[in-house]
């Protein structure tokens, strides 16, 4: 078990403790620990150097034989046979080690330039026999395979009878893939093959090295199962086996402690052993991988052996404990060089954890982090040497975990040590990740693959690190100054290597921002000068690389996005909300003019992007990013100078400014920067559309959010709304002179919509001129002004699309015109209607309130009807098209039977009282108002209209016979029906003579042929 809360508690309890808690060491521990690093460091250069000069001396013999193969095939240069045999004894003398081919060559094989010749060594672990897999023709020359046979064969019996191939053999013995060439070979045939891979099983640093394309051979499921699974959990089952073995010894108390400890030492020592028979055993069944499973357990056993006898039972002394396993992680990693990379990372894993497990009482960053600092470096170098690149993340992991744990911890005052601790790691990050990526200019998007990968986590991860430390520690100057040791050190980075540190200096930069952010320092003199050191290192070596650097885009942008997120930064701590009234800069002027100063220095610098690149590719993205540099800071003073509510006003202004600039300068990066001031510009409207937000539900549900009291009321909607607005179209204007996308469809839309939130709080403010209309309801009448400025804007919106050909924004016309029926629909027929609701309808008979949401809107909804017919084609503008029309009678019929209730009861139509003369004349108002459409209807030959002349007239019918027969008395009751019965027997003559054309018969049936000659 780990103890990651580096907390020292007794032996009796059998827990496990860190390194950082090692105790105050004599100044003899302290050199034996850094004798015992330096051993470490020194035993895995020293094996790397043999492994290296035994691979060479492999490589040099091979190169020897081949040679005297390519010998042989000179003209009078053939050997016979005994001196052939001659030649392979020497060299198999000269390489003892080696081992043996599998296949031979024997007497009487013909000679390379007839049998083709092999020059590569295969690349899979076993031999495949020749004649089962007979090489291909030249012509038919598989991946990897070079080919150049002779124009004319040396012989025809040699051209005629085709020879059997025989795979050559490679330094370890292994036979190897055939590439055919009569003539000479190419020249990647003869370079030494694996040139990187360091271990003889490293197939695939060999193979990029001589340019074949590796693909290793797929095993069957049966093979993983029944080979390789079977080998780990053996393995496994070895260290638990020891384990339980010590569990079994300790339950029974049949052996003392330093027996038990002793027997461990030698079982894992005996595991080792046996790995190494095993591994020099060629002919052992899958020895390679019982051996790695043999040594994995052996350096497990080893380790749990020094733990019990420094944890567990006392034996040993911390320090002592501490070196013993080191040691054993040391020889994990060197073993790894010899049965590859599980146990590598098993000797990490042990590396790792050692600190966990040692017990002290007394912390030292000192010791921990130099003995993590080793470790890391001698992995890093490991995994660079061997390719083992999928190591490298979780190496870094765990070093900078063990950084963030001591900063996290109680232990965090040790700053400068963890901060030297994160600069040395990004340093040896850098050092063996060099060469990853070939410098080139125009590469904009680097591969992103495991060493890019190890780079940005190594580098920007000690960056983040220490960027916790700084917040934890309390904003120390020596915190800051590590960070920007570590900011200079990314800036450098991404300068030498571009295409591997590029975004290095901008995680940097995001880290110091937060921290300026969130530090809360009283002394003026202090925050200004760390915010001017921070911006000078980012800003002006920014400003000073681009005009260096292959690729100046990113350093031109780290210039401008300092520059500005600095100056709000400043702006925001020291003006608008300082820290403390000793902290704050309260002149406008010189925000505004260090504002100024900033734009005039990005238009200096545009002019300079003219003089000094040539590249266009380049030259229009830099000129793109201090245009709008400049225009940015143009508007923040202007926002400064004038008043801090206007700043959307400009952001509005600067779209319009980016937009013509892009127009005149023919800069086309400049295009979708509009659309993300536009976006900033709506992100410093969300209070003012939260409020409208709230308005409408305080409206919907009588909800009063707390928003009211905290955000004020959209003041000159004609300015701050209205002008927005015409920027927006003046944008959308120019960027459409160039290309009709997303833009400035986008651009128009939001230009109505600030068009339509300025009408609506105008139209607020001219109905409340005295009062806050935050806390006063609208009336029906207000409801009914709103709902029509809605429609006239809606229509307005279609007739701009139409005339000038913009689809988008008839579109938001149809939105419009769609608000203003919700509304209606919503408010002034269900929630607010006068006939249940409190409503004041103001006016005279017919001349009233009610033309508002019911009158003018029939005149409305049939223009929509129309507009939208013309809009387009599809179905589904018809359908919305015929759905406005019954709309518009629905409308029509409400507004005919309020005037009758508004004549009758008066401003307030919520009296449940109605006279006889009020409800005859409803039964009145509703015949003629059916045979009114019956008319409209035969006049313009509109079915619908007589469909709804027959509703309106079956109402009638159904009132009279339901409700008249037992409420009226008196002359009420026999006029009504007298009415009924004319308009019923009116109605028929209609129907049959205009609307049929045609005479009823006797029968009931109605004839179609029209009568002939004149009637008698």
């Amino acid at each position: 078990m780990f103890n990651y809360a580096l907390c020292s508690t007794s032996l009796q309890d059998n827990t496990v403790l860190t390194l950082g808690n090692i105790a105050v060491f004599d100044s003899i521990g302290i050199l034996i620990i850094f004798a015992l690093l330096f051993l470490l460091a020194s035993s895995i250069a020293s094996w790397v150097a043999l492994s290296r000069a035994g691979h060479l001396r492999s490589e040099v013999l091979l190169l020897k034989k081949r040679i005297d193969e390519l010998l042989q095939d000179l003209p009078g240069a053939e050997q016979d046979p005994a001196q052939r045999d001659r030649s392979q004894t020497a060299a198999t003398d000269a390489a003892p080690d080696r081992a043996q081919d599998p296949n031979p060559a024997e007497p009487g094989t013909p000679s390379i330039g007839e049998r083709t010749g092999t020059m590569v060594p295969k690349l899979s672990d076993q031999a495949k026999d020749p004649a089962e897999n007979p090489q291909p023709a030249a012509s038919e020359a598989p991946k990897g395979v070079w080919t150049n046979q002779p124009s004319q064969p040396a012989s025809g019996a040699a051209s005629e009878t085709p020879s059997r191939e025989e795979p050559e053999t490679d330094a370890a013995g292994k036979p190897g893939d055939v590439w055919t060439n009569a003539g000479a070979p190419p020249a990647a045939a003869v370079e030494t093959p694996g040139q990187e891979a360091r271990s003889a099983g490293d197939e695939r640093i060999a193979a990029r090295q001589m340019g074949v394309d590796f693909e290793p051979e797929k095993q069957s499921f049966e093979h993983n199962f029944g080979a390789r699974l079977p080998v780990w959990i053996g393995g496994i089952a070895f260290a638990l086996g020891g384990l339980f073995l010590v569990k079994y010894s300790i339950d029974n108390n049949l052996l003392s402690p330093f027996v038990r400890v002793l027997l461990g030492g030698l079982l894992g020592l005996g595991l080792l052993a046996a790995g190494d028979i095993v591994r020099k055993r060629p002919n052992f069944a899958n020895g390679r991988r019982i051996a790695q499973s043999l040594s994995g357990a052996g350096i497990a056993v080893l380790y749990l052996a020094v733990y019990a006898a420094t944890s567990l039972y006392g034996l040993l002394s911390p320090t002592v404990g501490f070196i013993g396993m080191a040691a054993v992680t040391a020889t994990g990693i060197m073993l790894s060089l010899r049965y590859g990379k599980p146990i590598a990372l098993l000797g990490l894993v042990f590396g790792f954890i050692t600190p966990a497990l040692i017990q002290s009482d007394t912390p030292s960053a000192l010791i921990l982090f130099a003995y993590l600092i080793v470790l890391s470096a001698g992995a890093m170098a490991l995994i660079r040497q061997q390719g083992w690149w999928d190591l490298a993340l979780p190496t870094l992991a765990a070093s900078l975990g063990w950084a963030l744990l001591w900063i996290v911890s109680s232990f965090g005052d040790d700053m400068l040590v963890v901060g030297f601790f994160l600069i040395a790691i990004a340093g040896l990050v850098a050092f063996f990740n060099q060469g990853h990526h070939s410098k080139a200019a125009n590469a904009w998007a680097p591969e992103f693959d495991q060493r890019t990968a190890f780079g940005y986590l190594g580098v920007g991860g000690a960056t983040v690190a220490m960027a916790t430390g700084v917040g934890l520690a309390g904003y120390g100057l020596t915190e800051w100054g590590l960070t920007a040791i570590l900011a200079i050190g990314g800036i450098y980075l991404a300068y030498s290597d571009d295409r591997q540190y590029r975004l290095i200096p901008w995680i940097s930069l995001a880290a110091t921002s937060l921290l300026l952010f969130l530090w809360k320092e009283n002394d003026l003199a202090l925050y200004a000068g760390t915010l001017i050191g921070f911006a000078a290192i980012y800003a002006a070596s920014g400003y000073a690389l681009l005009w260096k650097a292959d690729n100046a885009v990113p350093w031109a942008g780290l210039t401008a996005a300092t520059s500005l997120g600095f100056y709000l930064l400043g702006y925001f701590k020291l003006h608008l909300a300082p820290a403390s009234p000793e902290t704050a800069v309260d002149s406008t002027l010189f925000w505004g003019g260090l504002a100024l100063a900033l734009a005039a220095i990005a238009i200096y610098s545009v002019r300079r992007v003219q003089e000094h690149f040539r590249a266009e590719a380049q030259k229009e993205y830099l000129l793109a990013i201090f245009a709008v540099a400049a225009t940015a800071f143009v508007s923040l003073a202007m926002t400064v100078l004038l008043d801090e509510k206007n700043l959307p006003l400009a952001f509005a202004a600067e779209v319009l400014a980016v937009a013509w600039i892009s127009r005149r300068a023919e800069i086309a990066v400049l295009r979708p920067v509009t659309g993300i001031l536009a976006v900033i510009f709506g992100g410093l409207l969300v209070p003012q559309i939260l409020l409208l937000v709230q308005l409408t539900a305080f409206s919907l549900i009588e909800l009063k959010l707390p928003l009211q009291a905290s955000v004020p009321l959209v003041e000159q909607p004609l300015i701050r709304l209205g002008l927005p607005a015409l920027f927006f179209i003046g944008a959308a204007t120019l960027l459409r002179q160039k290309a009709d996308d997303w833009l400035v469809r986008g651009l128009e839309i939001a230009a109505i919509a600030l068009g339509a939130v300025m009408g609506y709080y105008l139209t607020r403010h001219v109905m409340n001129v005295d009062a806050n209309v935050l806390y006063v309801k609208a009336g029906f009448l207000e409801r009914g002004i709103i709902t029509n400025v809605l429609f006239f804007y809606g229509l307005f919106c279609f007739w701009a699309g139409r005339r000038f050909l913009r689809a988008s924004v008839s579109w938001s016309g149809a939105v419009l015109c769609a608000v203003a029926l919700f509304r209606i629909g919503y408010f002034d027929l269900f929630l607010y209607n006068p006939i249940w609701s409190n409503q004041e309808v103001v006016g005279w008979p017919v001349l009233n309130a009610l033309i508002l949401p019911f009158g003018l809107p029939i005149l409305w909804c049939l223009l929509t009807a129309r507009e939208m017919a013309f809009l387009s084609k599809s179905e589904r503008t018809e359908y919305w098209a015929r759905f406005l029309k019954p709309v518009a009678l629905f409308l029509a019929f409400t507004w005919v039977t309020l005037m009758i209730r508004q004549g009758f009861q008066g401003s307030f139509l919520d009296s449940f009282v109605a006279g006889d003369a009020e409800v005859y004349s409803y039964s009145v108002a509703w015949i003629l108002f059916g045979i009114g459409l019956l008319v409209a209807g035969i006049v313009t030959k509109d079915q619908s209209l007589r469909y709804a002349s027959l509703a309106v007239t079956l109402l009638a019918v159904g009132k009279v016979f339901l409700y008249d027969t037992a409420e009226l008395e008196g002359l009420y009751r026999i006029f009504s029906f007298f009415g009924l019965g004319f308009s019923l027997l009116g109605l028929s003559y209609v129907y049959t003579r205009f609307v049929f054309g045609g005479k009823e018969h006797a029968g009931g049936e109605i004839s179609s042929e029209k009568p002939s000659g004149n009637p008698r």
